[in-house]
């Protein structure tokens, strides 16, 4: 009798403990499941394949790869710009046959230009760098604003022909109701006039929705039957936390000033010693016949340009003109780069808000509420105004839901552009919560 109880004390607690770890799997393979589902993996994933896409159209941009072709050329001008700025001369002189003279002559950069001329090329080769930088922030932005046009008049496409299609199917209930005598002439009327508009809309938007494609083909140079999709969820930027000097420091358009600036002052520089004429030294021998037999010579030649009547201070004057534009520019652009900086992120967090408020208060399915509304004017508790205004502010209000995400979605690319972080990873433009 005990080694029975023992026996079944023993299979009672291993199936405790078994139902214990069950319990703890399962939980833990809800927790995982539920992680993954959450918003901001959905983002995170989003943004990745956005990312990939705007790569791949980057690099098989014609422009990127002109300005790479630029990016190259400047490079080898530098290049260039450290090479010794004289090569030698040789010199070689026949008088008949009673002289001859060989001879080299070299011009000595005596205040080295080389220098300043070096320096002037590795400030236009940075300039080069940064300026595809640029560009390739700009076409970024030009492709994800493409895609958010396209997907936004896509949704709206949806939309428009849900609506055909419910209007469809009222205006056939409506004859049908029509041939039984339940609804006036009148109501016929009226759902054939909200058909023929919804068909009007939906050509409209059909034709929007082509032209978007157009401009994304034309931008990006595929012909994809599936584009990426941005997230239903938009990043949270978190206005107040943005280090704008941070990011203007960065911008590409402030480093091509910048370098422009170190440009045009060692352009003074250079202007400044080319006032200075280089001296050419030359070195000659050779044989001669004079009356005592044949003689040999030597010589040593030294020449000096005369800048006596141009002095070459006007291109001194220039070059300083050049730099007091450039700094001017630079104030100039500093200025408006905060103001956009500062704008676009508070234009993005307002249709950001507008957004999340829409999706609290309108974000429903636009089949809830539909079926409810058919039976009560099938029932006659409303007529066919009330029934097709309110279908109509449903539809409308989809629609709108649509083209603010849009929007919202336009003003973040905006921000990345003004910002200079269209071409970076895209999950790292935002601050997580």
């Amino acid at each position: 009798m005990n080694s029975q109880t023992d026996t079944l004390m023993g299979c009672c607690i291993i199936f405790v403990v078994l139902s214990i770890n069950s319990v703890s799997v399962f939980a833990h393979t809800k927790t995982s499941t539920e992680s993954q589902r959450h918003p901001l993996n959905d983002l995170l994933s989003s943004l990745s394949v956005l990312d990939t896409f705007v790569q791949n159209t980057l690099e098989n941009n014609p422009a990127i790869q002109a300005t790479q072709a630029n990016v190259l050329a400047a490079k080898a001008r530098q290049r260039a710009t450290a090479q010794p700025l004289y090569n030698p001369q040789f010199t070689a002189e026949v008088q008949s046959n009673i002289e001859s003279t060989a001879g080299i002559n070299q011009t000595i950069d005596w205040i080295d230009k080389q220098e300043t001329r070096t320096q002037v090329g590795s400030a236009d080769a940075q300039v080069a760098e940064v300026q595809l930088r640029a560009l390739r922030q700009q076409l970024a932005a030009e492709t994800l604003n493409a895609l958010v046009t396209y997907q936004s008049n896509a949704q709206v496409v949806l939309l428009a022909k849900e609506r055909t299609q419910l209007l469809q199917k009222f205006a056939s209930l409506t004859q049908k109701r029509y041939a039984n005598g339940d609804v006036a002439r009148i109501d016929v009327d009226l759902a054939q006039l909200a058909l023929s508009e919804a068909i009007v809309q939906q050509a409209n938007a059909e034709t929007n929705l082509n032209q978007a494609l157009q401009i994304l083909r034309s931008i990006t140079g595929f012909k994809e039957a599936h584009w990426p999709q941005f997230p239903d969820t938009l990043p949270n930027i978190k206005v107040k936390n943005i280090d704008v000097e941070k990011l203007v420091k960065k911008l590409p358009t402030l480093q091509i000033l910048n370098n422009q600036y170190l440009s045009a002052q060692a352009r003074i520089s250079l202007a400044e010693k080319q006032r200075y004429p280089d001296p050419t030294i030359g070195i000659q021998g050779g044989r001669g016949e004079g009356s005592e037999g044949n003689n040999w010579l030597m010589g040593v030649t030294v020449s000096i340009p005369l800048f006596v009547r141009n002095t070459y201070s006007a291109e001194v004057d220039a070059a300083r003109a050049d730099v007091l534009e450039v700094a001017r520019k630079r104030r100039n652009l500093v200025r408006q780069i905060h103001a956009e900086i500062e704008s676009s992120a508070e234009r993005y967090e307002i249709f950001y808000q507008a957004t999340q408020s829409w999706q609290q208060a309108s974000g429903k399915p636009l089949s809830d509420g539909i079926v409810l509304l058919e039976r009560l004017w099938q029932a006659g508790e409303i007529n066919t105004t009330d029934y097709l205004v309110q279908l109509k502010q449903r539809l409308d209000s989809q629609i709108a839901g649509a083209e603010l995400k849009g929007r919202a979605w336009q003003a973040w690319v905006e921000w990345l552009k003004v910002s200079g972080q269209s071409d970076q990873k895209l999950d790292s433009t935002f601050i997580r919560e």
